[in-house]
């Protein structure tokens, strides 16, 4: 029985040293490395590699820009709760690409990310609930999720904060 795990352990191991090896190459601008280590870690279904490959889709790194690719890719990666997933697919929806326009999609998809703290998710619901864009406006929870990003530290949600609270202090007790 030892075996087996030690078995299974090192072939974690090198997977995760792999996933560590294309997100190094990515940052290096080595695409044709990163597709190459991340690919078949995606193909495996873990969900890091999946987030990463559909970045790489979406921006044209080292493959052609294919916003519907990312999209097939990122939801493999949010079925298993990859927060960064979730707020990518949020941003397809959000902006119609690859998909149609859709703010409520994009709303449940923001919900899912920032629920797990992803302060870009939180920044992009304040907006969406100060603008009642796909949803019912309400400055009150606008602040709430403006808030929870500024607590992080993401200027974004500080500079919103700053507008929200200058127009409507009342929102902001």
């Amino acid at each position: 029985m030892k075996i087996v795990w030690l078995v299974v352990l090192m072939s974690l191991s090198l997977l995760v040293g792999d996933y560590e090896k294309g997100l190094e190459a990515v940052q290096k601008g080595d695409y044709k490395t990163a597709l190459s280590l991340l690919k078949p870690l995606a193909d495996k279904g873990d969900a890091d590699a999946l987030y990463n490959l559909g970045v790489m889709y979406e921006n044209g790194l080292g493959v052609k820009q294919d916003y519907k690719k990312a999209y097939g890719l990122w939801i493999k990666a949010a079925q298993q709760n990859n927060e960064k997933a979730q707020y990518s697919l949020g941003i397809l929806y959000d902006k119609g690409r690859g998909v149609k326009q859709d703010y409520k999609k994009a709303f449940e998809l923001y919900t899912l990310s920032a629920n797990q703290g992803h302060s870009d998710a939180q920044v992009n619901l304040g907006v969406m609930y100060y603008g009642g864009q796909g949803i019912k406006k309400d400055k009150i929870k606008a602040y709430q999720w403006l808030l929870k990003a500024a607590k992080q530290g993401d200027t974004t949600a500080q500079n919103n904060l700053d507008i929200l609270c200058k127009q409507s202090p009342w929102a902001c007790k």
